[in-house]
């Protein structure tokens, strides 16, 4: 579940270099909500007039940046200067996407909320039960096993 599903309140500040996303989370106790904030230019970056995932600092190179809520969710729109200096048309990053409420704390989703819809849509597009978890919902192999050096190879005999 997104962050928007159990939020309230929600906004943002530019507060001079950065850019922060606040609301009321549901801490999980109930319809009890606490204050919760995250700074967006952690994980949000300017790739050429684009927001992108895994950069940082997008308010440095942005103007009116605003928060857009759409049937799928929040969505942070802004004019991105692209590296020539020029301004892109505005741009928008759906903000559901990316960031969850975790008892009350907003927190950066990796790919948790995507892994699962796709997940979602695979079993129901294969006739699995979502009531069994299924082999794609594991962490691809290469993820929980440490690659060997080659110097850690046995050698030929």
């Amino acid at each position: 579940m997104s962050f928007h599903e159990s939020c309230d309140l929600i906004r943002i500040e530019v507060r001079g270099d950065h850019t922060v996303l606040l609301a009321a989370a549901k801490n999980g106790d109930g319809d009890e909500t606490v204050p919760a904030e995250i700074v967006l230019d952690e994980q949000i970056g300017n790739g050429d007039g684009y927001f992108v995932r895994g950069g940082e600092r997008f308010t440095e190179t942005a103007h009116e940046i605003e928060l857009e809520f759409r049937e799928d969710g929040p969505w942070l729109t802004a004019f991105l200067a692209e590296v020539d200096g020029e301004d892109r048309e505005r741009q928008g990053i759906n903000l559901a996407d990316h960031i969850g409420n975790d008892g009350g704390r907003l927190v950066w989703a990796f790919v948790r909320f995507r892994a699962a819809a796709a997940t979602a849509a695979a079993g129901a597009a294969s006739g699995l039960s979502s009531d069994f978890p299924s082999v794609s919902r594991r962490l691809p192999q290469a993820m929980i096993t440490p690659r060997l050096a080659p110097e850690w190879l046995p050698e030929a005999a």
